[in-house]
């Protein structure tokens, strides 16, 4: 590197890095680098002029657009020259188009489909040095006019050289956002990338060659600023008129300048350069000077060139899409990166780009490595012609998005990673019929919006996946198309356009509207090469062979124009004044309300009349179908006669402001020859504020003629009209209930129809704008039943396993769709219940089964039966893929809240907690981690694991080297002892994932910290010396993650009983149990300081030193003061309730107050000259309550023991048969406490009850004399004192109480009838029947607790989980993100228990409909169906055709068999039987299969 272009660049002050895990070290070496900037005595900038030149070579144009799609780049590799185009045919996403688009922010199109405005053009050298620039308006002419029509000799040139760099190098490039420096300064960056094939895009497998694993070198970029001529050097102003004119027509050579290493000097003949060029890379960052009073918007100012040499690829700039408020650029800038085969490279900035440094290497998903290494690896047999893999690579690319595509067992995993995170974003799976192969096979094309991906394999059929869970919403297919080349979504992503060939080959667009009317819109696309379009965002660009750029969209709009048609309801007619109105369409409108009505239809064919009204009432607008005949009966005219309702529009107005005041008001109707109408009406909306808004909404014909918008319109009229009658508007008068159920009945008629005719578009329409939630707070319960699962045929077939398709019309989802709110503000007012209990905690549901639940709360279980058809719904598919749970996970603590807890034991007992087989389509060893596939796994049950979504990264290279030595010693002694003496082989292994998407991941606001020695210094004194604190209020549990929510609210251990639950504590546990075992040394210092002071108090020496002594006791009471601080804050946390409701709290509490206490009052006999030494005398007081709290602190250390898991079960058995036999404890003890007081009051004062002498004789002998003794001892028993065990209550209540164990005191000492009575009664009680019955309960209670133990153990467990996440976090690096999907693996055998022991549960909603009290409903067709003006006969028709023709084959079936039988009984017919009557019945049978389905179905 010469020292006229040093390689390291001055870094400003205020851009400071922004990633978290810089160390000193980096800010260190930084610091030199920017220290040596000042020694270089030469500024590394050129000034370059404006010019023109010709065009040397045939012209390669090439484009690019940056990812919001503002602007883009166009390239012509042949002649390098580079132009940024401003788009002026941007289309920006508007998802809430009610609110206003900020214009700075929206371009306007100019209506032309040409993209010209040019705000930026010039030339680069073959060292990617800037040669010249051109003017914005500069136009250079085509190749053939420079060198003449026909000049074969140049064009000969051209190609041969083409043909040559073309083998060996390929051009790639890319364009940034535009960013904000200050009010007038902005910036665009450019790539490009000279990319050599066999070194970046193909790998190598030479023999005897080491490979290294570090293939690049980690540096800064060279820089260089190419100055360009000042506006007012190279262009005058025009003042006037507001414009800069460009004076320059001839070309300005550049200041000559040595040449260097890295920058040759200018050489307009390229071609003479072919042997030296080079590969690398350049990225150009362009700054502009805005001025928005000049039409001239962005005026180069300045071009900046950072260089390398050592590495080319596919060069790609990544924006996150994220608004960073604390900053002045408008959008911020996450990656460059760069592709090629060895990996994806990272370049690090600063916010102003100032500079770029080469710093990590990320690896491709392990998948793509595989292809890569086995396609498009040479070998040293292999030829040169061994493809590249620049192609697979580009198919991969999305704007910010990766994909990769595996495929094993039929199934087609999607997986689709975040090149902003480095790391997996979502998995879909792709399942294909065994049935059907699949002939033609194209690239893979995909598409990435806000909330969908889009994908296709490049044949006629496209899947549309939604981002979130992953699961698929829609699948079409395209016959119209043979090969489909893009897909792109448009129109703020409502539509999608497909571009491909048609049969005929020729290319054709087609226009999907996904959510408006499901329609497809085709036109013919010419002039439109697939390699010279560039995408992003809804914007697509195409480049011609002359360098002129285009809008796609807007050719097929232009196409599209062409091909519209007037919409057209039924037969034209005129309107008809005179007709009968429809009466009492709103019976919640107790009072006279005026309505308009209009007759948008009006046809007598004889003496039947056909009528279509329209009417405007209070807060609707209906239309209404009636059929009269007057010569016919009413039982056989549509409906009998009757109108019936074809479509409702409802205002959605509070119900508390819905008056005459509010009304809906005409402003406007219109209806032209063509029956198309227009009717606008508005009304008033209080505010918040009290202001009165006014709110307007124009319904024309296509609204009425599109099912769309009439379905979505019918779903929020039950809404509307449930929240009417929720409210007590109907008075209970029979006629408007009557009438309301009559028309609610007509409403859910529409809604179905469209559900069972369309289940697809039905789909589609309840993502778009989440119909459900309209019909779970309308109450339509057997209406979501056939949604979820269609026809009562249907559920049962799928209960008998039966193979039967399954129609999918709904999706659960949490993320809405951009702009718009989940609840209305008055969507959980309607139906409060004022029962007097206030809650605690105030939920606002975000999702369908969150409000579900949250709907029904306070109801008895068998009104709640739409939570069972959810829950059952979404587990039955779960099974497949996890992402059908991603609600459930959220709303199952809801489930326990509201104390539906039988939801939820049916809930966890659903096959798909032990039968979710992981959705990736890679094999279960590459997932399990090493260290348990190498184990014999016998011991082992369910072991959770953290799945790798991350790319893998050199950046810690260093760590791993360090760390990776230690595990795979521990592996291998782990290895050796399972291995040692064991012939048992290894057990199998199931892996599984929990269902229950993101159930570990919380809401709690987390700061973004950097983390340097200063930082970690601080740190470490938190984590050592201060109680860690709550980071949330006890107000605050909804920040909590659903699983913490859900120990929290809890109070079942069913749920334990659960692979899936195991294996997330399992997860969870980990961290947690590091934090309570620090506690728990904590605590076991604090005993030892106890114990060792109040040794040396009793024993009065000085075997422990005084300065060792106070040293004890500074520790005992800083650790004294950090346990109590610690349960404080779980006190003030948890409640009173919540806190004294476990016993481990109360000896917490116990134990550390008493211990204190008792070392406060040794303390006053302690000297610092001796210590203990000069005390005289141990007080005996004092003695037993160091005693007790000695066997306190001991209770505790027990207790926390059940931290270890091979003794916590043996603790939580104790708890259990405590918990168990305390009530018949406390019976027995009373039954004790009543012998007791009987026994008190018969003997304490026995001044007329007989004593009993005891007398005792027997012979001694002295051994020295051999004289012989006789002794007689008599008792001395004194029954008023202390000799009688029942002269106090305590001490009669001490005897009674030892009366179990066989010590009958009072017969021994009183001779009376009265005690012998109550010592037999006392006997058969006490002894025969309460004792045995302990006993035996005992066993019981014994068995039940080996049952209850796991689950305890883990319930306990959860807890200790859940207290953990609310505490502040001490870190010392970034922390890892909570996992979406917990992995998690056991034994086989495991598994397969757990779930033989559950199945056959039935479905969860089963019991509540087999009640008495549960009414069915079956929808069916009505007989107004086909004269309504919504269609679905096509459908029918075929459908109905197919059921024939079924019949008909299984007829013809049993006809050809009972030929076949008459025919052998003939050929052995014995003359018994008559042949000729054989005869008859073959040829009648044989009539039989004449029939035709033709005329069956005239029949």
């Amino acid at each position: 590197m010469s020292e006229n272009y040093p390689r390291v660049i001055e870094v400003d002050a205020r851009n400071e890095n922004n990633n978290n895990n810089n160390n000193i070290f980096k800010n260190v070496i930084n610091k030199i680098r920017i220290v040596n900037i000042f020694k270089s005595k030469k500024d590394p900038s050129e000034d370059v002029g404006y010019g023109n030149d010709g065009t040397i070579k045939k012209e390669d144009y090439q484009i690019a657009i940056c990812q919001d799609g503002k602007f883009a780049v166009t390239f012509d590799t042949a002649n390098l020259r580079v132009k940024i185009l401003e788009n002026t045919d941007h289309r920006q996403p508007r998802f809430n188009k009610k609110k206003e688009v900020d214009s700075s922010n929206q371009n306007e199109s100019n209506g032309s489909v040409e993209i010209d405005k040019t705000i930026a053009y010039f030339k680069i050298n073959d060292d990617f040095s800037i040669n010249k620039y051109y003017k914005t308006t500069y136009k250079p002419l085509p190749f053939k006019e420079t060198h003449g029509v026909g000049s074969s000799n140049s064009d000969d040139i051209t190609k041969e050289n083409i043909s040559k760099k073309d083998d060996k190098f390929r051009w790639s490039f890319d364009i940034s956002n535009m960013y904000k420096k200050n009010d007038t300064e902005y910036f665009i960056l450019v790539s490009i990338s000279r990319v050599k094939i066999d070194e970046d895009m193909k790998g190598t497998k030479e023999k005897n060659i080491k490979v290294t694993k570090l293939d690049y070198k980690r540096e800064y970029l060279s820089s260089k600023k190419f100055k360009c001529s000042s506006p007012s050097d190279d262009c005058e102003l025009d003042v006037k008129n507001n414009k800069f004119y460009e004076t320059h027509d001839t070309a300005v050579d550049i200041q000559s300048v040595p040449k260097s290493e890295n920058f040759n000097a200018p050489d307009d003949n390229i071609l003479e350069k072919t042997d030296e060029i080079k590969k690398g890379i350049s990225i150009y960052r362009l700054d502009f000077i805005k001025n928005k009073e000049i039409e001239v918007n962005y005026v180069l100012k300045a071009v900046t060139c950072y260089h390398s040499d050592v590495i080319s690829g596919i060069c790609k700039f990544i924006d996150s899409g994220e608004v960073d408020k604390d900053k002045s650029c408008d959008t911020q800038q996450r990656r460059f990166i760069i592709l090629n085969f060895r990996g994806i490279y990272n370049f690090e900035f600063s916010d102003y780009c100032d500079y770029f440094d080469l710093n990590e290497k990320f690896e491709y998903p392990q998948s793509v490595r595989y292809e890569l290494d086995n396609w498009f690896t040479r070998t040293d047999d292999d030829c040169d012609d061994c493809g590249d893999c620049m192609g697979r690579l580009i198919s991969c690319i999305y704007n910010k998005y990766f994909l990769v595509t595996q495929y094993k067992n039929n199934v087609q995993s999607l997986e689709v990673y975040n090149l902003a995170k480095m790391e997996l974003e979502t998995t879909a799976k792709r399942v294909e019929n065994k049935n059907k192969f699949v002939k033609n096979y194209y690239s893979n094309i995909f598409s990435v919006n806000r909330l969908q991906l889009c994908f296709t394999r490049g044949i006629s059929i496209v899947k549309l996946y939604y981002m979130e869970n992953g699961l698929q919403i829609a699948s079409k297919r395209f016959d119209e198309i043979k090969k489909i080349h893009l897909l792109e979504f448009i129109d703020s992503d409502e539509k999608l356009l497909i571009l491909g060939e048609c049969p005929k080959g020729v290319m054709i667009s087609l226009v999907w509207d996904l959510y408006n009317t499901g329609k497809v819109e085709i036109s013919r696309l010419d002039n439109c090469p697939i390699t010279r379009l560039a995408r992003t965002s809804g914007n697509i660009l195409l480049i011609e062979d002359n360098g002129k750029v285009s809008s796609v969209l807007k050719k097929v709009e232009e196409n599209l124009k062409l091909k519209k048609v007037d919409y057209k309801m039924i037969t034209n007619n005129k309107c008809h004044i005179d007709f009968k109105p429809v009466n009492d369409t709103e019976p919640w409108v107790l009072s006279n309300c005026e309505r308009k009505f209009y007759c948008l239809y009006h046809n007598k064919e004889g003496t039947q009349t056909n009528t279509l009204q329209l009417i405007v009432g209070r807060s609707t607008v209906q239309i209404w179908h009636q059929i009269q005949d007057d010569s016919k009966n009413k039982d056989v005219l549509p409906n009998k006669g009757e109108p019936f309702l074809e479509y409702i529009w409802t205002n959605r107005i509070p119900v508390n402001q819905e008056s005459e005041k509010t009304r809906l008001q005409i402003e406007e109707f219109t209806y032209d020859d063509l029956d198309n109408f227009c009717l606008k009406v508005y009304w008033h909306i209080k505010e918040n504020n009290g202001v009165l808004k006014k709110k307007e909404k124009i319904i024309k014909q296509k609204d009425i003629n599109e099912k769309f918008h009439a379905v979505r319109h019918a779903c929020k009229a039950l809404e509307h009209l449930n929240k009417r009658y929720k409210s007590k508007r109907l008075a209970n008068n029979y006629t408007r209930v009557h009438k309301y159920e009559e028309m609610v009945g007509y409403i859910r008629h529409i809604v179905w129809r469209f559900a069972k005719h369309e289940p697809e578009n039905f789909k589609l329409l309840d993502v778009r704008h989440n119909v459900m939630k309209s019909l779970i707070l309308s109450d339509c319960n057997h209406l979501i039943k056939f949604i979820l699962f269609g026809d009562e045929e249907t559920v049962e077939n799928s209960k008998e396993n039966e193979v039967k398709e399954v129609v999918i019309r709904h999706i659960p989802r949490i993320k809405l769709w951009p702009g718009k709110k989940f609840l209305m503000d008055d969507d959980l007012d309607f139906d409060e219940r004022n029962d007097g209990i206030e809650d605690n905690e105030k939920i606002i549901p975000e999702n369908n089964m969150e409000l579900a639940i949250y709907h029904c709360k306070g109801r008895e279980l068998k009104d709640t039966i739409v939570i069972a058809y959810f829950l059952e719904y979404y587990t039955r598919h779960a099974t497949d893929y996890a992402g059908w749970m991603c609600t459930v996970s959220k709303a199952i603590p809801l489930l326990f809240k509201y104390n539906y807890d039988d939801y939820a034991r049916k809930l966890f007992y659903k096959e798909c907690f032990a039968d979710q087989d992981h959705f990736s389509a890679l094999d279960p060893n590459e997932i399990i981690p090493e260290e348990y596939r190498e184990r014999r796994n016998h011991n082992i049950k369910f072991r959770a694991f953290r799945p790798i979504i991350e790319l893998r990264t050199d950046k810690y290279e260093l760590y791993y080297k360090i760390l990776n030595p230690l595990v795979d010693f521990k592996n291998k002694m782990i290895k050796r002892y399972e291995n040692f003496d064991n012939n048992l082989g290894k057990s199998p292994l199931a892996l599984r994932v929990v269902p229950l998407p993101s159930f570990t991941v919380n809401d709690i606001p987390r700061k973004k910290e950097k983390y340097n020695l200063k930082k970690n210094l601080l740190n470490i004194f938190l984590f050592l010396f201060i109680p860690r604190w709550y980071q949330i209020g006890r107000g605050d549990v909804k920040k909590l993650s659903p699983f913490s929510r859900m120990i929290l609210y809890e109070n079942n251990d069913d749920i334990y009983d659960n692979p899936a639950t195991e294996a997330v504590v399992d997860f969870r546990w980990r961290e947690t149990r590091n934090f309570f075992f620090l506690l728990f040394l904590r605590f076991l210092i604090f005993a030892i300081c106890f114990t060792l002071v109040s040794w040396a108090y009793m024993d009065h020496t000085t075997i422990i030193n005084q300065n060792f002594l106070l040293t004890l006791i500074i520790i005992f009471y800083y650790l004294a003061i950090y346990q109590l601080i610690t349960e404080a804050l779980q006190f003030h946390y948890r409640g009173f309730k919540k806190y004294f409701g476990e016993i481990f709290n109360i000896f917490d509490i116990v134990s550390i107050t008493l211990s204190v206490a008792i070392m406060t009052i040794i303390l006053n006999d302690f000297q610092f000259s001796d210590g203990f030494e000069s005390v005289k005398e141990t007080d005996t007081n004092l003695t037993v309550w160091i005693s007790f709290s000695v066997f306190l602190l001991w209770i505790e250390f027990i207790f926390y023991l059940r931290l270890i898991p091979a003794i916590d079960i043996y603790i939580y058995y104790v708890i259990i048969i405590f918990k168990a036999i305390f009530p018949f404890f406390l019976f027995m003890s009373i039954a004790i406490f009543a012998f007791a007081h009987t026994m008190f009051i018969l003997l304490r004062n026995p001044t007329n009850i007989k004593i009993k002498d005891t007398t005792f004789s027997g012979n001694a002998t002295n051994d020295s004399t051999n004289e012989t003794f006789h002794i007689e001892l008599k008792s001395d028993f004194d029954p008023k004192s202390i000799d009688n065990p029942f002269s106090s209550f305590y001490e009669a209540l001490m005897a009674a109480y030892f009366w179990i164990g066989g010590d009958w005191v009072q017969r021994d000492e009183f001779s009376y009838w009265a005690v012998d009575l109550f010592t037999w009664i006392a006997s058969i009680i006490l002894v025969y029947v309460l004792l045995n019955m302990l006993i035996a309960f005992m066993t019981g209670v014994y068995e039940k607790a080996e049952i209850k133990g796991r689950q305890t153990s883990l319930r306990l467990r959860a807890n200790h989980i859940a207290d953990y996440e609310a505490l502040h976090h001490i870190n010392f690096w970034e922390p890892e993100p909570e996992p979406k999907n917990i992995y998690y693996f056991g034994q086989s055998k495991n598994f397969e228990e757990w779930y033989n022991t559950r199945k056959n549960q039935g479905s969860i909603y089963k019991e509540f409909e087999e009640k008495s009290t549960f009414t069915k409903h079956i929808f069916k067709e009505s007989d107004y169906d086909k004269i309504s003006i919504w269609k679905y006969d096509e459908n029918d028709i075929m459908k109905e055709i197919e059921k024939i023709t079924i019949i008909k084959n299984d007829l013809n079936n049993n006809i050809d068999y009972f030929i076949k039988k008459f025919s052998d009984l003939k050929n052995e017919n014995d003359n018994d039987i008559n042949n000729d009557e054989i005869n008859n019945i073959i040829n009648r049978i044989k009539d039989f299969e004449n029939i035709q389905i033709k005329n069956i179905l005239i029949d």
